[in-house]
């Protein structure tokens, strides 16, 4: 069971990752993403050491703090509004926040060595 959450997790990211292929910095998110989703598939294999996702997890965590909003408004539009920045910057944060839970999670599960072949 855990590993198809892994596998969920990761085709979520990938569904990010095309999400954001139309933003100016799709490079940035494109790395970002893609890494949470290698990291994922690299749990699976059982490639990687577990400290390495609890410092992706940091890596996250600080991208989080770096790309949250000034002035939080909210994560949604209210209807024809006019769209501020604001708000496209918290979906970003947030969608950082759940990459570093994410790694958190993998990191805890390669540790404990729960993901069952």
């Amino acid at each position: 069971m855990i590993r198809y959450c892994i596998i969920a997790f990761s085709l979520l990211f990938i569904f990010l990752t095309f999400n954001k292929s139309a933003a100016p910095d799709n490079g940035l998110w494109l790395g970002m993403y893609g890494f949470a989703t290698l990291a994922g598939f690299m749990a699976l294999r059982k490639y990687w050491h577990w400290g390495i996702f609890i410092f992706l997890a940091a890596c996250y965590a600080f991208a989080a703090v770096y790309f949250w909003p000034v002035q939080f408004e909210g994560f949604f539009y209210d209807g024809l509004a006019m769209k501020p920045s604001n708000v496209e910057k918290a979906r970003d944060a947030a969608s950082l926040i759940f990459a570093c839970v994410f790694m958190l999670s993998l990191g805890y599960l390669t540790k404990t060595n729960r993901i069952s072949e």
